[in-house]
């Protein structure tokens, strides 16, 4: 009879154990989609670590090219209309 006894007992723990997996898995109370109550484990790796800050470089070297060719872009329209506006003038 001992035997019908722990064989309820484990199955208690183990529907509380489910319990508390679930629990878990769905993270710490709070509200639903925030970014703040989630766990951040990226990068996970040194690779995918070295990866993202090589490719935050690229995107800093992109930007600064786009702020480039916008500055570009506005002394050539500038400059075009300067020219329009002294060739009316004589």
């Amino acid at each position: 009879m001992r035997e019908g006894s722990q064989g309820m007992e484990s199955g208690e723990q183990g529907s509380r154990l489910e319990a508390l997996l679930r629990r878990l898995r769905r993270g710490p109370p709070g509200p639903r989609g925030s970014e703040e109550s989630r766990l951040d484990l990226s990068p996970g790796t040194a690779f995918e670590a070295l990866l993202q800050e090589r490719l935050r470089g690229v995107e800093r070297g992109l930007d600064d090219l786009k702020g480039r060719l916008i500055g570009l872009l506005f002394l050539v329209t500038g400059a075009v209309i300067v020219q329009l506006i002294l060739g009316l003038a004589r």
